[in-house]
């Protein structure tokens, strides 16, 4: 986070100071390159947490609510749906951001009518930035979850879940914890998503004053229905959520 914050310092004296546009995309570039630095630590340091998590898990067999697996073939078609239907949230969300960024650096190019040859200088490098550092977070997010979903341990002959008090364990990895600084569980349901009955587990991140929740989608098959009921009746009365 140092770093994050030191590169963006770099990037703010560049394009503050009174020089020209090489040592604007130069700033850029810097501060840049520190933040993707800081992310990659940061991330490294979550992959570390998440292996923990997992083998606690798995290790607290009394806690685990439920052991599925599924045909290959159905697992990937949900999978599919899933990662695609991510993809088309993730584009919107962009899509939206830049649109809001867009309109106050039209505001900001009114207001600097008379100096908007340097405003664009600064407005146009950021705007780069911005959506270049936005599309590697939502693309690494997406490809780490197709990542979880479809890559089987060694041994394992089919893809499975164990869900427990404590959170969701994928063909081995740690899908999603229910509780962790800066998150927890806020709802879980059985669903219908993808033409097929899913259980959905939303997850209430905060960080600061900024709030969002994430979801989670697993397929029940016919045989699951019973379990999947008690599960959900389990979690809510657990964590204290709102029932169906």
């Amino acid at each position: 986070m140092i770093l994050a914050l030191s590169g963006a310092a770099i990037s703010i004296v560049f394009m503050t100071l009174e020089a020209n546009y090489l040592l604007c995309i130069l700033g850029l570039v810097a501060g840049s390159g520190f933040f993707v630095y800081s992310l990659k630590k940061i991330i490294a340091n979550d992959q570390s947490w998440k292996i923990s998590m997992k083998e606690e898990i798995k290790a607290e067999t009394s806690d685990i609510l439920a052991a599925w697996t599924y045909p290959l073939d159905l697992w990937e078609g949900f999978v599919e749906q899933d990662v695609a239907s991510k993809k088309k949230e993730s584009l919107q969300i962009a899509i939206t951001m830049l649109i809001m960024v867009a309109i106050g650096l039209g505001i900001g190019a009114w207001n600097a009518a008379d100096d908007l040859e340097t405003f664009l200088k600064i407005a146009i490098p950021l705007l780069i930035g911005l959506t270049a550092i936005a599309w590697y977070g939502s693309r690494y997010n997406i490809n780490h979850l197709r990542k979880v979903y479809l890559q089987l341990s060694e041994g394992q002959t089919a893809p499975g879940v164990l869900i427990s008090i404590k959170g969701i364990v994928v063909n081995d990895f740690l899908l999603t914890a229910f509780k962790f600084f800066g998150g927890r569980l806020s709802a879980v349901k059985q669903v219908d998503k993808f033409e097929q009955s899913c259980l959905r587990f939303s997850i209430y991140m905060k960080a600061g004053r900024n709030s969002s929740t994430k979801n989670f989608y697993l397929p029940v098959l016919a045989h699951q229905q019973e379990e999947a009921r008690a599960l959900v009746q389990t979690l809510q009365s657990h964590y204290d959520l709102p029932a169906d």
